[in-house]
């Protein structure tokens, strides 16, 4: 999953289960962020999800963790970096 797909599918997340107008607007500046906080992103969502979500939605979900959480020593959970901007090796 590139970034730009990323973006793409956390945007309709946002759009399709926050409610709450200010907390969409705050969710989608940070998606808009050279650095997409993804880990924030989707702990936010889930607190702020207005309904279940369905199964298409929920595999996304679990995508972006695999491909852009996968480090939880990363603040912003972006592959590939530290919280100090170095380049780290993940598992795979």
């Amino acid at each position: 999953m590139t970034v730009d797909e990323l973006r793409s599918h956390l945007r309709r997340l946002i759009d399709t289960y926050v409610a709450d107008q200010i907390v969409k607007v705050r969710l989608l500046s940070l998606v808009a962020r050279h650095d997409v906080p993804a880990k924030g992103i989707l702990a936010e969502l889930e607190s702020a999800r207005s309904g279940a979500m369905n199964q298409v939605d929920a595999k996304i979900v679990k995508e972006i963790a695999f491909y852009f959480c996968r480090d939880i020593l990363l603040n912003q959970c972006m592959p590939g970096t530290s919280s100090r901007g170095m380049m780290v090796s993940l598992p795979m």
